[in-house]
């Protein structure tokens, strides 16, 4: 389990925070950005720091193809939302 520094959840620091993470269990940019509540540009420059390369292309949950390609995608996106969840207190 990752433990998040004590920072108040209504701060920019609790968000980047928990954006680093996300990225660290292999959340993608888009899921960040969508759960933390940051820019693209600010989300891609903490993935490029922890990781050192650029994220990952590719189609997202969100895609309404990305459901019909995989049932094997659908269970991922499900098993990694629960993390998130239970890592993020407030979150919701």
């Amino acid at each position: 389990m990752i433990r998040l520094p004590f920072i108040p959840e209504t701060g920019k620091g609790y968000e980047l925070a928990l954006a680093e993470a996300l990225f660290k269990l292999g959340a993608r940019p888009p899921v960040v950005r969508s759960v933390c509540h940051i820019g693209k540009k600010t989300a891609i420059r903490v993935y490029k720091t922890i990781h050192r390369r650029s994220p990952k292309q590719g189609m997202l949950p969100y895609d309404s193809f990305w459901i019909l390609r995989s049932s094997v995608n659908t269970i991922h996106a499900s098993i990694f939302l629960g993390l998130i969840h239970d890592l993020s207190p407030g979150c919701y």
